[in-house]
């Protein structure tokens, strides 16, 4: 019998790791992507220790631009023709509103484009076994009033977590809820699932507001709840037989009145794919390296 095999973005620290765990406890292989080699192989080298027979794989990459994001989903391609869980857990939360290589958002370029193109590139491993998607979402996205592709490429709202965050990550919770119907004819399951407020460097961070950075040791989670929530919430898509739902605190839940309205989400799916053809034009930036343990 074939292993499984779950791939996981931004897997070396806070709630990827948590994740990762989470994904061995329930029987996968593991691919783990992050931008630090050291911080990789300390990572597979902890992990192995606890589950010696594990199968681990390395991507290191950087999802700073599309091309990043296109290498990224190509080596994650090389090592698991067979997907069967992609998690895109990788995200930014920033103390202001830095511009990409790409020239947009930094939180767009990350919270949006990249699970995009990995999505969209990683669909052919996917189908192979009718794997799933899960998107990390935020709850914060809920409290968006209004969102357009001109505030992806240049936001004005310079709120902390409540501004450009909140708007990429209620982007891709868009994009999830639409392109599902399509992937589910490939057999794959898609879901944008919050882990709510967890104990992380993001929320230790300058993105986060002052207050909150205050109520985070009372209030916020351990990483490890955080994941459980969100493979609950796909736990809870595939037995209701559905696909692109958003689950906010655990719950799936309807995304902000106006997000449904007019064109917004194809509108932002056709900027996601013009981001996706300038990759090409793009310098790379990153380094690539692929680990597989032996068998």
């Amino acid at each position: 019998m074939e292993r499984r095999i779950c791939a996981i973005t931004g897997a070396t620290g806070g709630i990827g790791a948590a994740l990762a765990d989470e994904a061995v406890r329930r029987g996968f292989d593991l691919v783990l992507h992050g931008r630090s080699v050291s911080k990789l192989e300390a990572m597979k080298e902890e992990i192995s220790q606890r589950h010696p027979t594990l199968d681990i794989a390395l991507v290191v990459g950087d999802l700073g631009t599309a091309f990043g994001a296109e290498q990224v989903a190509g080596e994650i391609s090389k090592v698991a023709p067979k997907l069967d869980l992609l998690i895109n857990n990788a995200g930014v939360l920033l103390g202001g509103l830095p511009v990409s290589p790409d020239g947009i958002d930094m939180h767009t370029q990350v919270n949006l484009i990249a699970p995009y193109v990995l999505m969209q590139r990683l669909k052919p491993a996917l189908s192979e076994v009718k794997g799933s998607v899960i998107n990390v979402a935020s709850g914060s996205a809920r409290r968006v009033k209004t969102l357009s592709v001109r505030s992806l490429k240049k936001p004005t709202d310079t709120r902390k977590l409540f501004g450009a965050y909140a708007q990429s990550k209620l982007a891709v919770a868009l994009i999830t809820q639409t392109i599902a119907p399509d992937f589910l004819t490939d057999g794959i399951r898609i879901v944008a699932a919050d882990p709510g407020p967890v104990k992380s460097g993001m929320t230790s961070g300058d993105g986060m507001p002052g207050l909150l950075k205050l109520l985070r040791p009372f209030l916020y989670a351990t990483p490890e709840k955080g994941a459980a929530k969100v493979f609950a919430a796909l736990d809870s898509e595939a037995r209701a037989d559905q696909s692109g739902g958003f689950y906010p605190g655990g719950k799936r839940r309807s995304l902000p009145a106006f997000a449904n309205q007019g064109h917004l989400a194809d509108e932002i799916l056709e900027f996601c794919d013009e981001q996706i053809e300038r990759a090409n034009d793009v310098v790379p930036l990153a380094r690539f390296r692929i680990s597989k343990k032996e068998a």
